[in-house]
């Protein structure tokens, strides 16, 4: 099996959030770091394996708009894929390449960090292990039933 790194991203936010988005900046706004893994999907399962690479050095932005009107809202926001490092590995993996985070106070966590779900890049070519790691993951699901 093999070992998975601690590579995470973390966005550091600030008053610049509220500068970069061409409002008022606002002294008492609280700071937050988002936190989480941008990984290199080598099987193509479309999900994390125990194969699973974690990529260290990808790029991501954070993207805060209103749902419905596309105003800059500052509660509401995603953490987006940019640009992997990999070149092996840096087509964008569907519905893996943002993840929603809520920069309130009003959700009932105490402390500044706010946890994002994992970002996936497809690999170029499955490793050879692929084949019978998703074939036995596949066997144990119908032994589940």
């Amino acid at each position: 099996m093999a070992s998975i790194p601690a590579t995470t991203f973390a966005v550091i936010l600030s008053v610049l959030f509220c500068a970069a988005a061409g409002t008022a900046v606002d002294n008492d706004l609280p700071d937050y770091v988002i936190q989480g893994r941008v990984y290199c999907d080598t099987c193509r399962a479309g999900f994390v394996t125990n194969v699973t690479e974690y990529i260290a050095g990808a790029k991501v932005r954070l993207e805060c708009k209103h749902f419905g009107t596309g105003k800059l809202e500052r509660s509401i926001c995603e953490v987006v894929l940019v640009e992997s490092p990999r070149k092996d590995c840096d087509q964008v993996q569907a519905d893996r390449d943002r993840a929603g985070v809520l920069l309130t106070r009003n959700v009932g966590i105490s402390d500044n960090l706010r946890p994002a779900n994992p970002l996936g890049y497809l690999k170029d070519v499955p490793l050879p292990i692929c084949a019978s790691l998703l074939k036995q993951l596949d066997s144990d699901d119908d032994d589940d039933q």
